[in-house]
Parts: structure tokens; sequence; C-alpha cells
């Protein structure tokens, strides 16, 4: 993994993330590309991203990104404690002074395989939430708001 805080430029980073597509040739989606490559140009290496569809049931009706936060050297406990060293420390200083109904927050979630990837979304159940197209907004700007966070904090000018 490349460590988190290792600078790029977002404009060489976004010309390279134009390029990426996942294994069905997709490209990243138009409303989410911004925050992927805002998060790559820090460090970060994201894995997979969705902007979100409250128009259709079948998906998700809110933004994710996946972080990969390990590779073949490196243990998940170490992985693990790279997070809570980073980009979760950013999350609470990003919510010290924000004032959000709770179930607009970002949340993380670990997703174990051979590696650890960790989620970033906002805390949303559709089931007790179901009015999708109303709320999805809310879930795309909190997350909007916190690359945009990590642009400034980092100095990106992105």
């Amino acid at each position: 993994m490349i460590k988190p805080y290792e600078l790029k430029n977002p404009k060489q980073v976004a010309e390279q993330m134009k390029n990426i597509g996942d294994s069905l040739g997709m490209p990243i989606d138009e409303g989410i590309f911004r925050d992927v490559v805002i998060l790559n140009s820090i460090g970060f290496k994201t894995r997979q991203s969705c902007e979100g569809h409250p128009e259709n049931e079948r998906f998700g009706s809110y933004p994710w990104i996946d972080i990969l936060f390990s590779d073949e050297n490196e243990s998940k406990t170490e992985a693990r404690e790279l997070f809570f060293r980073s980009l979760y420390l950013d999350l609470v200083d990003f919510y010290k002074n924000r004032n959000v109904p709770h179930r607009y927050k970002l949340i993380y979630s670990e997703f174990l395989g051979d590696d650890l990837n960790i989620r970033i979304f906002s805390m949303v159940n559709p089931n007790v939430f179901p009015d999708r197209n109303n709320t999805y907004k809310f879930y795309k700007k909190e997350l909007d708001d916190f690359c945009e966070y990590l642009n400034v904090k980092y100095k990106l000018n992105y």
C-alpha cells in the first residue's frame, strides 16, 4: 500500500483515473470521480466506488468508496493501525464542529479477504429511511464535503 499523505498532483491523478475501469470496463462514476481523485492524491489507494443509485432499488442508494489498506507485504493488523492513524483521525477531525443529523454521518466498515479494505459511506439503512430520492442528496453531500475537507487540509487545490 502506498502510505497516506504522500501527496500527488491531483490533476495527474485525475488523468490516470480517466483510464481506469472496473472488471466490466466501466469507468469511475462521474458523480464520485472527484472524491476518488482526492483520496488517491493524498496517498490512499481506492479499490472500488459508487456514486449511488437512488432510482434503482437493486443497488445501493448511497455513495461509497472502498480503500485498500493492505497488500501482500502488510498484515491486516498493521493495515488496521494505519487506518486508525490516518483517515480515521481525519474523520474524527471533520466531525469536531460539524452539526449534521446522525443518519447522514460517514462511517467505515472493514472488508476482510486476502487484504483489508475500508469502505467509507453514510450511515444509511434504506429499510429504515426508505425515501431514497430525497435522502440521497444528503448522503452524497456528506461524502463530497469530507473529501473537500481533505482537499483543503492537505492543500491539493483540486
